[in-house]
């Protein structure tokens, strides 16, 4: 964790990095990194870290984990390149989200940010004439249906990975995507790319949508920072929150949670200092980067944060989204048996671990490696 901070962090802990590296048990370090798919970026920081201290098995591991995530973000950032291309010579407006491109401009190569699938933002009213426009290259709509909630998953006939066109980037908005995508510009490659605040704030958002697990979406947001920070008195994200009052609470929390854990500090996002209401607190409490528990669990704990953090006027849209599930989502099985019975016991086990996961205290690591602030800028007032 004190690897994937800003510079300027990982430089205040140098010592403390020192002294833990002492204590590695390199074989749980790898296995952690690779669960997270960071042994490529995580993996070699720690290696210049460490020097000879690394033990030869883990350099190897980096080595050939490295060669191939950067095969692979090369040929990811290929197909980017041609479905943004596809996008655009139909005359639909696009924007790659998270993957090679991200990767390439943050940490400097492709294959630093390993991505199962291909996230392009574009207009909630091009979503047809996207998804069409992408059949010729071989990728079709998983299903017909209506408008999705958030993305319309396109497969391909030759099993290349899945594209994901998305109309928002969070729940809790309609308005911001459009915003960002109307005030993206196209880069040297002639692909759109965000403005630098629209992309720290999608990077928010991504954090705060897995429920603050994990460690990918902190490294970019430290590593946007490291790139793009603006000088002592702006504010980065206050004119989008300000525009978007919905997101406020979801990116206060982020940013809380990024202050500690990597120090992209929170008061140079947002206004203000006062204490956040109960529920944008217990969200940030709920932050787990190294993905401790069980799987189950932890999607609970996922499912709580989404709660905590929407804004009034959309619990009844999370009660639907994320217990009253479609017959789809039901486990496997359902089909033999009633679908009111199974979705009433998919509802019950949600709320038992949606309680457990509010009630049982858990010491974060977050809170145990970083300096979590007492004060931060989420908005105190509003519904919990």
């Amino acid at each position: 964790m004190l690897a994937a901070g800003t510079t300027a962090r990982r430089r205040a802990d140098a010592g403390r990095v020192q002294a833990l590296l002492g204590q590695v048990e390199w074989d749980a370090l790898h296995e952690q990194l690779a669960a997270q798919r960071l042994v490529p970026l995580l993996g070699s920081r720690l290696l210049e870290l460490a020097g000879a201290r690394a033990p030869a098995a883990f350099a190897d591991a980096v080595a050939a984990e490295s060669e191939r995530s950067q095969r692979d973000g090369a040929l990811m950032e290929l197909a980017t390149l041609r479905i943004a291309a596809a996008l655009e010579a139909a005359g639909i407006a696009n924007v790659p989200l998270k993957g090679p491109l991200l990767a390439r401009s943050l940490h400097g190569d492709p294959g630093m940010r390993f991505s199962r699938d291909i996230d392009v933002l574009v207009a909630r009213e091009d979503l047809g004439r996207a998804a069409a426009a992408l059949e010729p290259l071989g990728w079709r709509r998983e299903r017909r249906a209506g408008d999705p909630v958030l993305h319309l998953v396109l497969t391909h006939r030759s099993g290349l990975p899945e594209v994901e066109l998305h109309w928002r980037v969070h729940w809790y908005e309609t308005e911001f995507s459009a915003s960002a995508l109307a005030r993206a510009r196209p880069g040297l490659d002639g692909v759109r790319r965000l403005h630098a605040e629209d992309e720290l704030a999608a990077l928010l958002l991504f954090h705060a949508r897995d429920g603050f697990a994990g460690l990918r979406h902190p490294i970019d947001a430290a590593a946007w920072w490291d790139a793009h920070a603006g000088p002592p008195g702006v504010l980065a994200l206050a004119p989008i929150a300000l525009e978007h009052p919905g997101l406020a609470r979801a990116l206060c929390a982020s940013a809380a949670v990024l202050d500690a854990l990597v120090g992209v500090p929170a008061d140079r996002l947002l206004p203000g200092a006062a204490r956040p209401a109960w529920g944008a607190r217990r969200a940030v409490a709920l932050a787990n980067p190294l993905m401790h528990g069980k799987p189950q669990q932890i999607t609970a704990e996922i499912t709580l944060v989404d709660g905590l953090l929407a804004p009034a006027g959309q619990r009844a849209a999370f009660v639907r989204r994320r217990v009253l599930v479609g017959p789809d989502e039901l486990p496997p099985g359902t089909a033999r048996r009633s679908v009111v019975l199974a979705r009433a016991e998919h509802v019950l086990r949600v709320l038992r671990r949606l309680a457990l996961a509010l009630v049982r205290p858990r010491a974060r690591p977050a809170r145990q490696a970083a300096r979590v602030p007492a004060v931060h800028p989420c908005p105190s007032r509003g519904r919990r």
